[in-house]
């Protein structure tokens, strides 16, 4: 029997499967997918991850410093004079953070789909094909769709929706090498992006109405406006809405996407990947050598981190629904855009840049009724 099972080698699996193996216990990690295993996300490492990664040598990456905010063929250019994030293949991450937790003692299994999670009170049990594994305790970090996210709901809320492609191509990558662009033309809630990696950009749109949308439409037409080939693949997945979520059941714990860490503005999930299968990892070893109650993880996500995404769910309402305005106070305030990519970069909070967004959006839709 294990001491902890974990479900899904995504960063929250792989971040609470190394930190818990290092501590000397038995830990299995359940992949789904193989080695090179592909996902549907722009790889972005923000300031608020890199900290979480510390001692690991992270795979190649570009630094973000530039971006450009579009509306309408009209354009914002902020430059920052300090990294913002880091970008990443998606795959090469998740493979470096995997490597990591069985460096440090953990045993990774491919190919390894969990079917059935069953709780008992001194164990759980995941069944798998061919058989079944034990174990004390349990981390579920197998995303928005996977099987153990159903243990701490019902039923799952509504769901944001990204659609992303890759392309290789030296000139397109020289032309955007030091720039990210981001360009609210295309949908009434959500954006389309370029992000420059090593050697590919990353193209992709999001969705955050919760309804369908004609995502591979508006994509192709971003993917036009930029003169650029269709990626040759197209990855879709769900983001899990902003939701309260029971993270702690019995012996289990969930973590990342199982349980709704998504940035409702930005759509990241890394950071908060990583931030929850820490303290996921610090909740059972404090369990195992201790005797304490799981429940302080709830009582910590929830503070650390649900408090920070809430925020994120008003922003996106008042900058993605109504992107003329959004785009509007940006131009007339552009350090605004300096205050959110200081978010960004992990240095300062959500709170503090929702009263200084607060304050610009009021003024800003007063004066733009007065131009018209």
């Amino acid at each position: 029997m294990y001491d902890v099972i974990v479900i899904g080698g995504g960063p929250a699996g792989s971040q609470a499967a190394r930190l818990l193996a290092r501590r000397g216990l038995e830990v299995v990690v359940l992949e789904k997918g193989g080695p090179d295993h592909v996902k549907c996300c722009a790889g972005a490492l923000s300031g608020r991850a890199l900290p979480f990664l510390e001692g690991i040598q992270l795979p190649p990456s570009t630094d973000l410093k530039n971006v450009e905010l579009i509306y309408k063929n009209k354009k914002i250019l902020y430059t920052s004079q300090s990294q913002i994030a880091k970008f990443v293949v998606r795959s090469q991450l998740d493979q470096t953070l995997r490597e990591a937790a069985q460096k440090a003692g953990a045993l990774i299994r491919y190919q390894t789909a969990a079917q059935q999670v069953r709780l008992f009170p001194d164990r759980v049990e995941v069944e798998v094909r061919g058989g079944k594994v034990q174990g004390r305790y349990l981390v579920g970090a197998d995303g928005a769709t996977g099987i153990t996210r159903r243990l701490g709901s019902e039923s799952p809320k509504r769901m944001a929706i990204g659609l992303e492609g890759e392309i290789f191509l030296p000139e397109a990558l020289d032309k955007y090498a030091e720039k990210v662009l981001i360009d609210i033309s295309w949908l009434s809630s959500g954006y389309a992006w370029l992000f420059p990696k090593k050697d590919r950009l990353s193209v992709g749109i999001v969705s955050f109405s919760g309804r369908p949308v004609a995502l591979r439409k508006h994509f192709q037409r971003f993917i036009d406006s930029l003169k650029l080939p269709s990626p040759k693949t197209h990855l879709a997945h769900p983001l899990p809405a902003l939701a309260p979520e029971k993270l702690v059941i019995g012996r289990c714990l969930l973590a990342g996407d199982a349980t709704s860490l998504v940035d409702r503005f930005s759509g990241e999930g890394i950071a908060y990947a990583l931030h929850s299968g820490t303290l996921a990892a610090e909740a059972i070893a404090s369990a195992l050598e201790e005797g304490t109650s799981l429940e302080s993880y709830q009582e910590l996500v929830e503070e650390e981190i649900y408090s920070q995404l809430k925020i994120t769910s008003k922003l996106q309402k008042a900058f993605w629904f109504w992107p003329w305005l959004s785009h509007f106070v940006l131009r007339r305030h552009p350090s605004l855009m300096e205050e959110y990519f200081s978010t960004v970069a992990g240095q300062k909070s959500y709170a503090e840049l929702a009263e200084k967004l607060k304050q610009e959006f009021v003024r800003g839709r007063w004066l733009k009724r007065e131009s018209q």
